[in-house]
């Protein structure tokens, strides 16, 4: 009897140690799953959480301007927001943004419109975003568009979506490209600091800042730009310029400040063939084109042209094509830097000896509109004084135009010049010139046919959207790499 006791209660222990045994595995295993699914469960937030967040960025990219976007913009838009859905689902974790970004900020001409898109054809995440009343601005008349304008009569709507633009580019970008001197920050209030707050910390987040200059003030001194025009025998740019004595546009203090500004806080400065002078004689200044970039297809030699803006001209009859944005602006007592007025003379002392020619002289005209008169020219004239080419030279050039514009090819430091000068086709001239040259070209229509020909494979080469956006994608990989300086160094342009 005893003997069976003793076995029962052996075998009790027994089944006791192995339930032990097993419930210990199944509360193991229990916790496991637990821990598994708990952590699961915590992805899945993180998830929905970031997909949300996504969602709400998106969404706030479409509604903050409280304005219907272009239709190609917006079916863009959807489909980056798809395309990064795809991403987050297929990888728990972060949102893996594209691996190159860049919000362009204010318009610098159309140039940032359309070196967005480009930038997007190359799988770029790039928007440009402008402040400017889009109708009345003052400077509408040169621009094609962006992806956002934030403008609104209402400061307080439009201070809102400037503060949501900064914290969605905290979030989205690693570079803040902009244009317009004086014009650095997010904010406008912030425009005559010398600390801009949000420059600031988006530069301790570790992001980058571009700036593409706007002219011949754009942190080079006026005593730099009168003795480089000066290199030149008997040459002085700023005496014909009327900003020449108007300090609050022009003048050393005013110019070297901002210089200062820039070479403190920008990474990159695209010089766009500019002469390294002062703040632009610097290891991080890129001289060949790249952001004032053209649509050869807005350009298109072929484009037809609209009843409106067609020129009656009679059997024979040349035609020579001359602009000046902001005429009144920019003119004092018959001056300005375009030297306008020595256009007229000599157009008038052709016609004088004979020679059936008109000039077509073009202000306060929409850029998208003038491309119908350049497109009916003979022959364009874009300046006779800067020494550089600007933005009726290149929409000129990309029409299969000869163009006359004066450059000044002498170098303040050679080591730091553009190398597309060396091949632009350019005719040059000035004042004293403009005679010879403009009637040489008038008589010859084999070599007008040569230099728009010549003319167009530069700006397509050098200013095509497509192209320019390569050279900004290499500029952009060395900034990020730590070696733009080294990639400035040794010129290694396409």
């Amino acid at each position: 009897m005893s003997l069976l006791i003793v076995v029962a209660i052996a075998g009790l222990v027994i089944a006791l140690l192995f339930f032990r045994r097993a419930y210990r595995r199944y509360k193991e295993t229990q916790n496991s799953f637990r821990s598994r699914i708990s952590l699961l469960e915590g992805k899945i937030d993180l998830l929905e959480c970031r997909l949300g967040s996504l969602e709400s960025k998106l969404t706030a990219k479409f509604n903050f301007l409280n304005r219907d976007l272009n239709p190609l913009i917006s079916d863009f838009r959807i489909k980056q927001m798809q395309e990064a859905r795809r991403e987050m689902l297929g990888e728990v974790g972060a949102i893996s943004y594209r691996s190159r970004s860049v919000i362009f900020l204010n318009n610098s001409y159309y140039h940032f419109f359309y070196l967005a898109q480009a930038l997007r054809r190359r799988g770029w995440d790039a928007i440009s975003v402008s402040y400017e009343d889009p109708i009345n601005g003052s400077n509408a008349n040169f621009y094609h568009g962006e992806d956002y304008n934030l403008y609104s009569s209402n400061h307080q709507l439009m201070t809102s979506q400037i503060e949501e633009l900064f914290e969605n580019a905290k979030q989205r970008f690693q570079l803040l490209h902009f244009a317009g001197d004086g014009l650095m920050s997010f904010f406008p209030e912030h425009y005559l600091s010398d600390q801009p707050p949000d420059i600031m910390e988006w530069k301790r987040m570790g992001k980058k800042v571009a700036y593409t200059i706007s002219g011949c003030s754009s942190a080079v001194s006026q005593t730099s730009v009168t003795l480089w025009s000066s290199m030149d025998p008997g040459k002085n740019f700023c005496s014909n310029c009327p900003w020449q004595d108007i300090p609050t546009v022009c003048s050393d203090q005013k110019n070297l400040h901002w210089g200062r500004k820039i070479d403190q806080f920008c990474d990159v400065i695209f010089a766009e063939t500019y002469p390294a002078l002062d703040y632009l004689d610097s290891p991080k200044v890129y001289f060949e084109p790249t952001t004032m970039c053209l649509d050869p297809n807005f350009w298109n030699s072929d484009l037809p042209i609209p009843d409106a803006f067609k020129v009656e001209r009679q059997v024979g009859e040349l035609i020579v094509y001359h602009a000046v944005g902001n005429y009144e602006l920019r003119t004092k007592q018959g001056r300005n830097a375009k030297g306008t007025s020595y256009v007229f003379e000599v157009i008038e002392q052709l016609k004088a000896e004979g020679m059936p020619v008109r000039l077509i002289f073009a202000k306060d005209m929409k850029n998208s509109e003038v491309r119908y008169l350049q497109l009916q020219s003979d022959v364009i004239v874009d300046q006779l004084y800067a020494g550089r080419y600007g933005a009726n030279a290149r929409e000129g050039m990309m029409l299969g135009k000869p163009v006359i514009c004066y450059i000044n090819s002498y170098h303040v430091n050679p080591s730091r010049r553009a190398l597309s000068l060396d091949e632009c086709p350019l005719v040059s001239a000035t004042p004293e010139t403009l005679y010879d040259v403009l009637k040489d070209l008038l008589l010859d229509e084999n070599k007008r046919k040569q230099l728009g020909r010549l003319g167009k494979d530069y700006a397509l080469k050098w200013h095509s959207a497509d192209l320019c956006a390569e050279r900004y994608e290499m500029v952009y990989d060395a900034l990020m790499q730590g070696n733009l300086e080294q990639y400035i160094a040794i010129n290694k342009v396409t």
